[in-house]
């Protein structure tokens, strides 16, 4: 255990405390003496989505499954695990308390996933996240309807032109009604609800009530 905390300092910079890297260790080791490299590589080992896209289509995307299966809002989701690591008054999670949040709410992203979401939401590793922080990232699908096109277009691999061709469009059509819009984005996925056509007009359309 001295010796992984000697490891972290001189990698870490003394950005790790010596609680947290006893934390780990345990966590890792299951409170046995030594750490292998195996378990080290298994816990450690970077799954990261390496751009942008992905990050916001594969991480954020399953946090809001986690969402849905436990019938949470983003708000809820929010409460549910600063209450799991007894900040539900302060509703202010530090980088420690939001990795140990994410475990006992058996959320399901590995130790990587959730340092990078950490980062992602509160835009430096030493910071703090709040409830708008939170919700400014972490919509719920009917508030999302941008990131919903977005999915669809990668699960799918579709360019610009593809994106037209699938939907029955051309880039010098006119505006679209809201009947329009709701039939050309079932043309792309016949999945999609009302409601989240719905949210997604309300999102883009113009004065004129178009899209």
């Amino acid at each position: 255990m001295d010796n992984f905390w000697y490891l972290l300092k001189k990698v870490c910079s003394g950005a790790i405390k010596v609680t947290e890297s006893n934390l780990v260790f345990y966590e890792i080791t299951k409170n046995q003496e030594n750490m292998t490299f195996e378990k080290f590589e298994h816990r450690f080992k970077s799954d990261v989505p390496t751009n942008d896209r992905d990050f916001k289509t594969k991480v954020i995307r399953h946090i809001r499954e986690w969402m849905f299966r436990n019938n949470l809002s983003s708000e809820n989701a929010f409460d549910a695990l600063c209450r799991a690591v007894g900040m539900h008054l302060n509703k202010k999670l530090n980088r420690t308390l939001f990795q140990k949040a994410m475990a006992a709410m058996e959320v399901g992203l590995s130790f990587a996933n959730v340092d990078a979401l950490f980062v992602e939401l509160a835009s430096k590793p030493n910071g703090e996240i709040d409830l708008e922080m939170w919700l400014a990232k972490i919509y719920e699908d009917d508030d999302n309807p941008i990131q919903m096109i977005r999915e669809i277009v990668q699960r799918h691999g579709l360019t610009q032109d593809d994106l037209l061709h699938q939907m029955k469009l051309k880039a010098w059509d006119n505006g679209l009604t809201f009947p329009k819009l709701k039939e050309h984005i079932r043309n792309l996925d016949s999945s999609v609800s009302d409601s989240q056509i719905t949210s997604l007009f309300k999102n883009l359309k113009d004065a004129n009530g178009l899209v």
